[in-house]
């Protein structure tokens, strides 16, 4: 059946501002931002894309010239271009405002009695000072509680909203935001990175987060700002509700798609399925923006050829933390708001901080208040910092994530993670974005065994996968097919690991 148009429609892991409480710092005001309420930059005016509605290209990835990056513009320009120097000042400044207020929280009070505030004159001492803590530390003392609070609330009032995370360790917990930090802390580092992003005034905008996550309230609050049209589907962005959001596609037709890469990936086989052309189906769409999981170069080629898309960005963090960044279109690691958030890498087995261009757990604090407050947090997803300027002339931090830790292996010393797999089998036409696993026989492993998604299956295809990998990676590959792999969020289709039950090693898709 032919397709129809709707109508209408270096590093051992591998390769790679002052102030006491209450004062503006702490309340996450800081520096004057640029342009006052009702200034363009807060209207979310300031200058236009170029190129309208017939200037979308034919297909694939546009180089990022510096016509192209200037034209996306700047929110906050004073903001995001200050030198870095002043801004890791004003970032220091701010760490110390967060510990003074830390230091009163249930949680924190005993694991920061021994730190004095003042004494923190630099990154290094902060991180030789205060220890980190993971979301299972979160979970014990939910349970000790017997509450759904933690004790890291620095809320002055009743919260605005309490979100909840997405239970990646079967328990989920919980976060709150005062109305300070959601109407003008959070949600302004969102507004900044979708508008650097192409977000634009009246645009409309289809948005398929679940409502319980974070992003989405912030996102809503951010569109809000910058005068977007929100779209919403009845549903989400699991695979099961493709139809709902090809029916959205055709009948609202946004300029702008907020999802995850899974759910391109679908709704883009299920159209397929349904005789639609997906470049007819997203023909009024500009721009897309996935999260969940990290976007290959093979799969951002694909999808911006198949859908017609000007561009995809891809955006990280986590509900736990309250924390996240986005590409610009340099597509160069994301970029972190430094007057929002400090992130370090650190090494999985010493705990030390590492340089740029080394691979290891993420950890991260948050430099406002009014919120549920993270000092010190591990994230538990791998990443690297990247060093140098970013084309897009920003002068904040910039760091790459590769997924998490618990679903990556040890391959002769080498920390790897599914993308990394991802990332080679993505050039191969026939597995571009098709679902794989990596298995884990050991804490150590001689070489990296990844099973294919047996739907995919084709003569000579797992030894060509396998050529790609060695090649690619400059160690020892298995690669077979197994049976069918379900797509999951956050990088489930290509994360499942043998785990050790009370039978033996069983598999685990989680």
């Amino acid at each position: 059946m032919g397709a129809t148009t709707l109508a209408g429609s270096a590093c051992a892991e591998g390769p790679r501002p002052s102030g006491g409480a209450g004062s503006p710092a702490s309340r996450g005001e800081g520096p004057p931002l640029s342009g006052g309420a009702g200034s363009p930059a807060s209207r979310g005016e300031g200058p236009p894309l170029s190129g309208g509605a017939g200037s979308r290209p034919s297909g694939g990835a546009v180089t990022p010239t510096k016509a192209i990056l200037s034209t996306h513009g700047f929110l906050e320009e004073e903001i995001e271009t200050m030198p870095a120097e002043q801004l890791r000042s004003a970032a220091l400044a701010r760490l110390r405002d967060t510990l003074a207020r830390a230091r009163g929280l249930p949680f924190y009070r005993e694991r920061l009695a021994h730190v004095e505030p003042a004494a923190i004159g630099s990154f290094a001492d902060f991180a030789a000072a205060v220890p980190t803590f993971t979301k299972a530390d979160l979970i014990a003392e939910l349970r000790r509680r017997g509450t759904w609070e933690t004790g890291i609330e620095a809320l002055t009032g009743p919260p605005a909203a309490v979100v909840l995370t997405s239970g990646t360790l079967g328990w989920p917990t919980f976060a709150q935001l005062g109305r300070f930090e959601l109407e003008d802390g959070s949600a302004r580092e969102v507004q900044r990175e979708l508008w650097m992003d192409g977000m634009r005034p009246g645009m409309r905008v289809a948005c398929q987060y679940p409502a319980w996550h974070h992003l989405s309230m912030l996102d809503g609050a951010a569109l809000q700002a910058i005068g977007a049209r929100v779209i919403c589907p009845w549903g989400t962005f699991l695979p099961r509700f493709c139809d709902h959001a090809i029916e959205l596609l055709a009948c609202a037709r946004p300029e702008y798609v907020l999802s995850v890469t899974t759910m391109l990936h679908a709704i883009l086989e299920r159209a397929l399925a349904r005789g639609i052309e997906p470049a007819a189906l997203f023909e009024p769409v500009r721009f897309a923006m996935v999260a969940g999981e990290p976007v290959s170069p093979g799969q951002r080629r694909r999808l911006i050829e198949l859908l017609g898309l000007e561009d995809l960005f891809e955006r990280g963090g986590g509900s736990d933390g309250l924390w996240g960044g986005a590409e610009c279109p340099a597509h160069a690691g994301h970029h972190v708001w430094s007057d929002h958030h400090h992130v370090e890498v650190l090494d999985v087995r010493t705990r030390q901080p590492l340089p740029p261009g080394c691979r290891g757990t993420v950890v991260v604090s948050n430099l406002t208040a009014e919120r549920s407050l993270y000092v010190r947090f591990d994230t538990e997803d791998l990443g690297e910092l990247l060093d140098g300027p970013c084309q897009c002339g920003r002068t904040h931090p910039r760091i790459e994530l590769y997924g998490r830790l618990a679903d990556c292996v040890r391959v002769r010393g080498r920390l790897l993670a599914p993308y990394d797999a991802r990332a080679v089998l993505d050039e191969i036409p026939e597995l571009v974005g098709v679902p794989i696993v990596l298995v884990r026989d050991g804490d150590e492993m001689e070489r990296l065994q990844v099973r294919l998604d047996g739907s995919a299956c084709a003569e000579q295809l797992a030894e060509i996968a396998a050529e790609h990998l060695r090649a690619g990676l400059g160690i020892p590959v298995e690669v077979r097919f197994g049976g069918p792999l379900p797509r999951r969020f956050k990088a489930r289709m290509s994360t499942s690991l043998p785990r050790q039950g009370p039978g033996g090693a069983r598999w685990a898709r989680r």
